[in-house]
């Protein structure tokens, strides 16, 4: 969120909740003043993939790619949330846009989220210009060198943050550690 707030732009958890098949849904994220569609607000649920088998029944799997095609992981995550919540907050009385954040554990990003990440790079590059009081000129080298350097390290933000939150779940979500043998009564 805090890559959000640096482009300029408001954001909360405060999301719209969403009603589908009798189940009241919400979205992770919301950026009520981003414009997307013709829709005033942006939704963003955000999701964690793992492009590598782990804890297999068949050994053999552990640290293989889950598919041939490592981009399908985070397709498959990206349209299983667009087919969860996008009709509903693209609903008449909603008209929200909706956006997939998917990362792998890997760092790898899927694309809408990056566009997103271009998006906020090229708000703050604008904020940037004027704050010095020069011409926004989107086609100069200069703007472009800016913009460059602020979506790259979002990005790197991101997967810093990705990479942690991977780390902190595996240690707590993990499979609990056996007790130290200092703690165990002798047999």
């Amino acid at each position: 969120m805090s890559i959000v707030r640096d482009a300029d732009c408001s954001v909360t958890t405060r999301v719209p909740s969403i009603e589908v098949q009798d189940r009241q849904l919400r979205a992770d994220i919301f950026l009520p003043r981003m414009e997307a569609d013709g829709c005033r607000g942006l939704c963003i649920d955000v999701s964690r993939v793992h492009d590598f088998h782990g804890n297999a029944a068949n050994p053999s799997q552990n640290g293989t790619l889950r598919h041939t095609d490592i981009n399908l992981v985070l397709s498959h995550r990206a349209q299983e949330k667009i087919d969860k919540y996008r009709a509903g907050y693209a609903a008449q009385d909603m008209r929200r846009a909706f956006l997939p954040a998917v990362v792998s554990t890997s760092g790898r990003i899927h694309g809408d989220l990056l566009r997103l990440l271009y998006l906020l790079a090229d708000n703050k590059t604008k904020r940037h210009f004027r704050d010095l009081d020069e011409a926004i000129d989107v086609d100069s080298e200069a703007y472009c060198w800016r913009r460059s350097g602020f979506f790259w390290r979002m990005r790197a933000s991101l997967g810093l943050a990705c990479a942690q939150a991977t780390t902190l779940s595996s240690q707590v979500f993990g499979k609990g550690n056996p007790r130290s043998r200092a703690g165990r009564p002798s047999v």
